[in-house]
């Protein structure tokens, strides 16, 4: 019996009905600073400019489950 091959899930770049996502996160850290963020948040923010061209929001929800909060 032949194994079929593992497909990798596509890199997905931008989620339609999350356009302009990124921008008001931003906007948002700028004019409130880190309380007007959530922790998942502002590892999205931190995460973004360590992979781009993907989307982070995920990655960063399952950093804080494993780990608890952003000092771990």
């Amino acid at each position: 019996m032949q194994e079929k091959p593992i497909k990798s899930p596509p890199i997905r770049t931008r989620e339609p009905e999350r356009e302009g996502h990124r921008e008001r996160l931003r906007q948002r850290f700028e004019r409130g600073g880190v309380d007007a963020v959530g922790d998942h948040e502002l590892l999205e923010l931190i995460l973004l400019r360590a992979i781009q061209r993907r989307v982070v929001k995920v990655i960063a929800h399952q950093l804080l489950s494993h780990f608890k909060d952003l000092s771990a």
